[in-house]
């Protein structure tokens, strides 16, 4: 066996032990980490398939193709019941972004660049590089209305803010264990729809620790138990630090019933997109009730380490206001 055979060999059986531990990923931390990466494994596995069979290594070749279709189908992307249907209504849509500054004030003004062209109805924001209220309205001047608190979304904090056209007919912040603004929640009641639409933004820590893990499921909990107490079309949206077929996210969805809104690809990743085989799916908008999604796609760089997502919703039809 050559130097490059048992390279290959190598990352093969990397390749086994991360599908093994990602099959344990609900067990929690820090098995959970390795779903995140599922995607990373499958183009590894696919990657290998193709060396081994230049190789003539038949046998091994199966086994690579096997940990590849593993991985896909760990991510469940051709799962029906977790997206959302496209909707074809012609009815007037609300644009809705969402999107990661990363603390940094160019973003922030693409992003209003961005907004002058296109109009946003709904703007979910997290890392913000502003820490008032007027700095940040004062970039959206169709924005007048805030829910949440920019100095405590600022860049590394675990929280966001929602910036919109219309008044919100109310607005709470959502304390979760240490985190007193961990979930800002506002209730839109448009003109010219149908029903009233809640919207929930949320921005947990990244599950590198058992705390920040145990931290980031209480949010989800807390997120899907208002869900279920809510009337109406919602939708929640941020930077969720976790890809959505991770067993956090999973369980999320079905406790809250709420389905993806797919942007680009079934698994496009939002964080670190341009660098190839390495970017994840971080940022999410998820919808519930008498709401669906005409469109959604990655909007332009920002010049942060995310992507911000353009969604167009529409209220389908009349709600429990």
């Amino acid at each position: 066996m050559t130097s490059f055979e048992r390279f290959v060999c190598l990352g093969l059986l990397a390749c086994a032990c991360a599908s093994a531990g990602s099959a344990l990923a609900h067990v929690g931390w820090p098995l959970d980490l390795l779903a995140q990466f599922q995607a990373q494994t499958a183009l590894l596995a696919a990657v290998l398939l193709v060396l081994l069979c230049a190789l003539r290594r038949r046998a091994l070749a199966l086994l690579a193709a096997v940990l590849c279709a593993f991985s896909v189908w760990k991510m469940d992307i051709l799962s029906g019941v977790r997206f959302a249907e496209a909707s074809t209504s012609d009815g007037a849509g609300l644009k809705v972004v969402a999107a990661n500054l990363f603390g940094r004030p160019g973003a922030l003004d693409r992003l209003a660049e961005a907004h002058s062209r296109e109009a946003f109805d709904i703007l979910v924001l997290t890392e913000l590089p502003v820490l008032s209220a007027d700095a940040l309205l004062s970039r959206f001047p169709e924005m007048k209305h805030i829910a949440g608190s920019p100095r405590q979304a600022r860049f590394g904090r675990p929280s966001a803010v929602i910036l919109s056209r219309s008044a919100p007919r109310s607005v709470e912040i959502l304390g979760v264990h240490r985190n007193r603004h961990a979930i800002s929640k506002a209730k839109y009641c448009l003109e010219n729809q149908p029903s009233c639409l809640s919207v929930f933004a949320i921005h947990p820590l990244p599950p590198i620790s058992p705390d920040h893990y145990k931290r980031q499921k209480t949010i989800l909990e807390a997120v899907a138990r208002e869900l279920d107490e809510t009337k109406g079309a919602a939708l929640v949206a941020g930077d969720f630090n976790a890809v959505s077929w991770s067993p956090l996210m999973t369980a999320f969805q079905v406790q809250g019933g709420v389905r993806k809104v797919a942007c680009g690809a079934r698994w496009s990743p939002t964080w670190l997109a341009p660098v190839p085989g390495v970017g994840l799916e971080l940022d999410h908008i998820f919808i519930k009730g008498a709401v669906g999604a005409k469109t959604c796609r990655l909007g332009s760089f920002l010049w942060s380490d995310h992507w911000p997502i353009m969604s167009e919703l529409i209220l389908t039809g009349p709600g429990a206001d």
